[in-house]
């Protein structure tokens, strides 16, 4: 999940690298782009997303505070967000999988117990 997002938003951006340590605005506005996906999407912790980019929670979280006034101020990162968003499926499809990965859980739970209880 995690390079495939990388891959996703460095197609989408032209960033190199999206992991490099630069401060140059297009990495660092990549990056962004990178933590609200997995933010916002997969739902994973700012310590989860800081440990992943090699960075704290509170760099994640200064990161994401700006991002809305970004998006609505800035036409190219609205594009390159925009062009990743439809690159993922605006998360519909992590939606159906999530949702497809329950049932089959839920079928194997329910397998389980009655083969523990011998029905």
């Amino acid at each position: 999940m995690f390079k495939n997002i990388c891959a996703v938003v460095e197609n989408a951006t032209g960033v190199d690298d999206v992991m490099s340590k630069t401060r140059r605005r297009e990495v660092v506005d990549a990056r962004r782009i990178s933590f609200r996906i997995l933010r916002n999407v997969y739902g994973l912790s700012f310590q989860r997303i800081g440990d992943l980019f090699d960075k704290n929670h509170a760099s994640v979280l200064h990161s994401l505070r700006d991002f809305d006034f970004i998006l609505n101020h800035d036409d190219i990162f609205q594009n390159n967000y925009n062009k990743c968003m439809s690159a993922l499926g605006d998360g519909e499809s992590r939606k159906a999988q999530i949702i497809h990965e329950m049932q089959q859980l839920q079928e194997e739970f329910l397998t389980l117990t009655y083969n523990e209880n011998g029905i």
